[in-house]
């Protein structure tokens, strides 16, 4: 009787198509609106212009130069999903595609610390360059001042860099956070 259940539970969780996490100031929303700035807005990329939630509640979204990961998030629904922001919350809707394979993409044994370092949530704050500098000199690598910025908007939170390859992607690790961020290629600079 119990497997009837739950395979009915199963069916049911599949058919639902779109879901909404209603609008509000809670740290949950915040990690969200983090997630999604890094998923692609480029059409021709159709299978990186969303969000994948995977059955181990990780949140990952990607446009291709930097991947934004949120480990044991709160959304129960398992899939890639077109995402919507509205007004009065984010919109998610089923897409039947496949999402690629982000986890090639994080080492499972990582690299030493390279440097902890906060990043201001206020770029005006005069820290901001003295942390960018500090991620420069020990890093060796130069990242888009954009995607770091999106670092930054995840509050006051002290980020552990890890990378050796200043040509390979850097993971930036933050609690429950990480983003994968590809360095620009300096040569043509």
């Amino acid at each position: 009787m119990n497997k009837t259940k739950t395979e009915e539970k199963k069916k049911t969780e599949e058919k639902i198509s779109a879901f909404m996490v209603k609008k509000s100031k809670s740290i949950e929303y915040q990690k969200l609106q983090w997630i999604l700035r890094a998923a692609s807005i480029d059409d021709c990329r159709y299978s990186i212009t969303g969000v994948h939630v995977d059955s181990e509640k990780n949140m990952v979204a990607t446009d291709g130069c930097r991947m934004h990961v949120w480990r044991d998030c709160p959304i129960e629904q398992i899939g890639f999903f077109q995402v919507i922001e509205t007004r009065i919350g984010i919109i998610f809707l089923r897409k039947e595609d496949d999402f690629p394979n982000w986890k090639k993409l994080i080492k499972k044994k990582l690299p030493e610390v390279l440097v902890n370092f906060d990043l201001p949530h206020n770029i005006k704050d005069r820290s901001f360059g003295s942390s960018i500098f500090k991620l420069f000199s020990k890093t060796n690598a130069c990242f888009n001042i954009s995607y770091l910025l999106d670092l930054a908007s995840y509050k006051h939170a002290q980020w552990t860099v890890y990378g050796n390859d200043p040509d390979a992607g850097w993971l930036f690790r933050c609690r429950d956070m990480e983003a994968v961020i590809m360095p620009m290629n300096t040569r043509e600079i």
